[in-house]
């Protein structure tokens, strides 16, 4: 496995920061019609509507959120392997930070998170 090329961490970071702005028009266009998203303990859900929903949901819960890149790899084969930190900062004015490693099939894919685990903690409802 080797690191992952220039366009592929662009893809990640550009994809990471409508999320952190909440610009939901621009992170809808990442998700295919069919993604599936396993996002912590909270079962598997499929479809864009859908994704994009929790997205809705996840993003009102914070004031800010942050993803800072740590690792990203690429296999030959296109799978894109991804590890951040995410800050969670909560209008209570909680901060939270969470390790994470994700999985993608490829760059080329419609979504940088068509398969990822985390650890996230419980006191974080999805």
């Amino acid at each position: 496995m080797s690191r992952a090329d220039q366009a592929t961490i662009d893809l990640l970071t550009d994809y990471f920061q409508a999320m952190e702005v909440k610009d939901l028009d621009r992170l809808g266009a990442y998700y295919a019609d069919d993604i599936s998203q396993s996002f912590a303990n909270a079962p598997t859900i499929t479809g864009r509507d859908t994704v994009l929903s929790r997205m809705v949901d996840l993003l009102a819960k914070v004031k800010k959120l942050a993803h800072p890149l740590i690792n990203v790899w690429q296999e030959d084969g296109g799978v894109v392997i991804f590890e951040v930190t995410s800050v969670w900062d909560f209008h209570d004015d909680t901060v939270i930070k969470i390790n994470a490693c994700s999985t993608s099939p490829s760059p080329t894919a419609s979504s940088p998170t068509n398969a990822s685990t985390s650890t996230t903690p419980p006191s974080i409802p999805i």
